[in-house]
């Protein structure tokens, strides 16, 4: 972890996702194009249940790209669970400049028969 979430308001389970997200997205600036060659310019999706055609189960994809002012910055995973699976995706826009995230988006999904659940947080920094 490379910094830490200090408040009442936020619940401690979202306080250490919240950490973790932004902890995760703190990059060193100067090899923006470097970062850019090693990554495809998106992530993969898939129509319904995954199979093995589409995606690899519990591996984690990513993708880079450098636009205008933000180098994009993304992760997802496709969790098997039969009968169920999940989809969990962790994204940023951070600052060419400075290497901070100014934008993050996270979001799970578990489209589960009996217990479904699906959670979707946009994080903005103000610096």
């Amino acid at each position: 972890m490379k910094l830490q979430c200090i408040s009442t308001e936020i619940p401690q389970n979202y306080s250490t996702l919240l950490v973790s997200l932004v902890s995760a997205f703190l990059f060193p600036t100067g090899s923006w194009n470097l970062l850019d060659m090693m990554f495809n310019d998106s992530l993969p999706t898939t129509p319904g249940y995954p199979t093995l055609f589409d995606v690899e189960f519990d591996t984690d994809y990513y993708t880079g790209q450098i636009y205008e002012s933000s180098f994009y910055f993304g992760q997802r995973r496709f969790g098997d669970r039969f009968p169920n699976w999940s989809t969990e995706t962790r994204q940023a826009w951070i600052a060419l400049e400075t290497g901070i995230p100014h934008t993050i988006t996270y979001s799970k999904g578990v489209p589960d028969c009996t217990a479904s659940f699906f959670l979707h947080m946009n994080v903005t920094i103000n610096i």
